[in-house]
This record gives structure tokens, sequence and C-alpha cells, in this order.
């Protein structure tokens, strides 16, 4: 990652490590979704990944209370749930099935709800490449907010961050 250099008194640096994907034989096909929030009291004490697995599977929605969704042939997985602020909490999608993949963070700490005074960032790594970097819309009053459209998976097997067009923000799709 890249350096910070910290100049003023009193700055707070927050600084996440997430585990790093092993190489494998299906290359670029694992996904981590990242997410981090704020440490200060007046933002999100406990922010929730939530991803929903397009298999239709009776335990495909993977978040805190339900951190593992596997198959013979795919899996999902919750690292941790953090409920004390800052995270990281990373998904983990390994061998993902084709289809759309669903997620959202969820402000499990209001109400009131407080993701738009927070510095939530979601980060998506598809391989061994960040594929997006999200961050909270300031004001956002809903408890829930998805940061990108889907991950979508081919047939192939590969993963596609698919980002909401600017006219879907517009309409507050998110």
């Amino acid at each position: 990652s890249e350096a910070t250099e910290v100049r003023d008194v009193g700055q707070l640096v927050t600084v996440s490590l997430s585990r790093m994907l092993e190489a494998t034989e299906s290359g670029g096909r694992e996904v981590r979704i990242i997410l981090n929030w704020g440490s200060r009291p007046d933002q999100v004490r406990d922010a929730d990944s939530h991803v929903a697995c397009p298999c239709g599977a009776g335990t495909s929605h993977v978040y805190y209370q339900n951190r593992t969704h596997e198959t013979a042939d795919h899996k999902v997985e919750l690292d941790v749930d953090d409920t004390d602020w800052g995270g990281p909490e990373t998904i983990t999608l390994t061998r993902p099935a084709p289809g759309t993949y669903l997620y959202w963070v969820h402000d499990y700490s209001g109400p009131p709800a407080t993701l738009g005074v927070s510095d939530i960032v979601v980060r998506v790594v598809i391989g061994a490449e960040e594929a997006g970097e999200f961050r909270v819309f300031k004001g956002i009053t809903k408890r829930a907010w998805r940061p990108f459209k889907a991950i979508e998976v081919g047939p192939d097997g590969r993963p596609t961050l698919v980002r909401f067009t600017e006219d879907e923000i517009a309409e507050a799709a998110d």
C-alpha cells in the first residue's frame, strides 16, 4: 500500500490489514470485499458487511449471524464481525458461482442512522487487483448502503465489479 505522512499533531491515521489471498490455480477469480469505518463516537460504531450469493441455497446470505456459506463448488465467508469500530470486515468469495452477488453495508449500531456522517470505505479486490474503492455519501439517512451495484460472475467463473451509473446514483439506487 502507499505510505501515509503524518504532519499535524493529533492526526488520526487508521491502518487495517486484510488477509492476502494465496495464489491458486483459479487465478483472478477470488474476490475480497473489505469494509472499514471510523472510530469516533459520532460515527457508526458497528457497521456490518452483507452479501447475497446467487446460488439460492438457504444459507446464501452471509453476514454476522451466518459467516460461512459453502457448497461443493463455491464458498462465501465473512472473516470477523467487528462490533467496536474500525474493521476491517472482509467477505471473501472463493470459486464464486455464476450469477449476481449483491453486497451492502448495514448500520447495526443505529438508530439513528449515522452512515452519512461516517468515513466508511469499501474496497473490492479481484484476484490481486483492486477493482474499486467506494466511500459512503455524506448525508445518507438510511441504515443500509450499497456501494456498488453487484459482482457479476460469468459462466467461465470470472468476476466483474458492476458500478452504479451516474443516473442510478442520482435516483438513489444505492
